[in-house]
């Protein structure tokens, strides 16, 4: 897994993550630094997986497109810990406001 976090626009924190080629989900546990987050706070966790044809494309005479995205809210644990896995060829963005 390659990630990198920081600061967005409007100052919330975010955690960026691609996944490439794992033979089993990634776990994820993450705490930011610099802004200690509640247990039971949220966040907004988008993640972009491919199909599971390697060969499938996005077709944009027929408009099919073979990524899907999927939105989730998550609350943080004890410690402000969030907790989530990632399946091989993801690319998720965690979100905390």
């Amino acid at each position: 897994m390659f990630y990198v976090a920081g600061k967005g626009e409007k100052g919330q924190n975010i955690f960026k993550a691609a996944v490439y080629n794992s033979t089993a989900p990634v776990p994820v546990s993450i705490k930011f630094d610099g802004r200690t987050a509640k247990k039971g706070e949220r966040a907004t966790l988008t993640v972009l997986t491919g199909p599971a044809d390697p060969y499938a494309v996005n077709d944009p005479w027929t408009q099919k497109n073979v990524v899907k995205e999927t939105r989730s809210t998550l609350t943080a644990g004890e410690g402000g810990v969030f907790k989530f896995e990632l399946e091989a060829l993801s690319v998720a963005a965690l979100e905390l406001r």
